[in-house]
């Protein structure tokens, strides 16, 4: 059968499949084929720790707070004042978005100047926080409100920084850094010792000039006052802190977390029994991989209705070998990257009844069908490269969150990581 008519064939299953579990029968005028659903458990799967360093510079929100074991300090920087001012007084607006924290109550959030310029919260003059902090200076203090659970309009909270006196004083030095550059201006640090909960700002965004923003009130030559603004030249933020899981708890669960040297999961199906099953051959059309999430031991993004953000690798290493590796052909492509005919996969929603987390719907499941699956069919099982999938969280700098996933050994059926494969079936060559 030529290859135009194969397609159109595939292209009028794809419309009649009306059900993944039941098989529907295809037939033309010599032979027949029937789309095909099968459902591949995990075999075995690992959780490893993936030595790499995150930086949050590039997040779209900065953490303030204290959550799950980790404390949060936002960093940030002001630069190009006007010159030949005198600043009178002067304030910071910080826009929040959401929260995490089981018993969110107001702290306090100190701002100290930073002693030593920084690029990001990975530059080496943060491997010692403590020597780059000038805690004799208090530049103010940021009172930080939790979500106001009666407020339905939908308007974010807007969180005023004042600065002090000696704030005042260390603002106006950094005006004078515009044109000294002996004078140094590295920003300033917050600091929350007692908070309880973390509360998510809007971070610095040059295209939208969305972000923090410094408001500061000066006199011009008319002796008028003058209200003036900048955007946040750069900011970020520093993580204290760091995940760790009981060794009993891995036992039945693989994870996947976010931040520096970040948990990742590995699984393997036995993909070669399509092989079997199929001895004719198969196109394999759409895919979904679904890992059954034990919600009640993960850590969730604040912010109600965020998609879990995962995404899926081919693994190359064996899945037994915690020296991961995986295939660099798909590494940076895909959705977010350069037009490919590889790419990376989302995992990016939750199933209707929340058991699973699973691959998006659409292209994301043609992608994994035909990148991942048709291509590890055609291969010969001696030169195969593909041993199994790699799950990460797509952006690792965003927000705390770490997945829990039920283990391919679970002793119930419906927790094991499991494949579903929709194929047509080719029918048996007549000559």
């Amino acid at each position: 059968m030529n290859i135009l008519r194969w397609a159109g064939l595939l292209l009028i299953a794809v419309l009649m499949m009306q059900c993944e579990e039941n098989p529907v029968d295809l037939r033309v005028p010599d032979r027949e084929g029937r789309i095909v659903s099968d459902t591949l458990y995990g075999t075995i799967d690992n959780t490893y720790r993936i030595d790499k360093t995150i930086s949050t510079l590039a997040a779209d929100r900065l953490m303030i707070g204290s959550h799950a074991g980790f404390t949060f300090r936002p960093i940030i920087r002001f630069i190009n004042f006007p010159t030949d001012i005198e600043i009178q007084e002067a304030w910071i607006e910080f826009v929040a978005l959401a929260q995490a924290g089981d018993m969110p109550s107001d702290f306090i959030a100190t701002a100290y100047p930073v002693r030593e310029l920084w690029l990001t919260d990975t530059s080496t003059v943060w491997s010692d926080p403590e020597s780059n902090i000038d805690r004799s200076v208090s530049l103010g203090e940021l009172t930080v409100t939790p979500e106001d659970p009666a407020d339905t309009t939908g308007t974010p909270d807007t969180l005023r920084f004042e600065f002090t006196t000696a704030g005042i004083d260390t603002l106006n030095r950094w005006v004078a850094a515009v044109e000294d550059t002996n004078i140094t201006n590295a920003g300033m640090i917050l600091e929350s010792p007692m908070a309880g909960f973390v509360r998510e700002v809007q971070a610095r965004n040059a295209t939208t000039r969305q972000g923090i923003h410094i408001f500061f009130r000066y006199l011009d030559d008319n002796d008028s006052l003058v209200t003036d603004s900048l955007l946040a030249e750069s900011d970020a933020f520093l993580i204290d802190g760091d995940w760790s899981f009981d060794p009993g708890f891995l036992q039945e669960h693989t994870v996947v977390t976010t931040y520096s040297n970040p948990y990742v999961a590995v699984v393997r199906f036995n993909i070669d029994t399509l092989l079997t099953r199929y001895p004719e051959g198969a196109l394999v059309e759409s895919a979904n991989l679904q890992m059954p999430v034990n919600l009640a031991q993960s850590v969730l993004p604040g912010e109600s209705g965020f998609d879990p953000g995962l995404h899926i690798y081919p693994l190359r290493s064996p899945v037994t070998d915690p020296d991961v590796e995986v295939d660099s052909a798909f590494v940076g492509l895909g959705s977010f990257g350069p037009v490919s005919e590889l790419g990376i996969v989302l995992m990016n929603r939750y199933s209707d009844d929340d058991r699973y987390i699973e691959v998006q719907g659409g292209s994301e499941r043609q992608e994994l069908a035909i990148n991942y699956i048709q291509r590890r069919l055609n291969e010969p099982v001696a030169d195969s490269t593909f041993s199994g999938f790699y799950i990460e969280v797509r952006r690792q700098f965003q927000y705390p969150a770490a997945y829990a996933f039920y283990r391919a050994n679970s002793a119930d059926p419906a927790r094991r990581p499991r494949l579903i494969v929709n194929s047509l079936q080719l029918p048996e060559e007549r000559f």
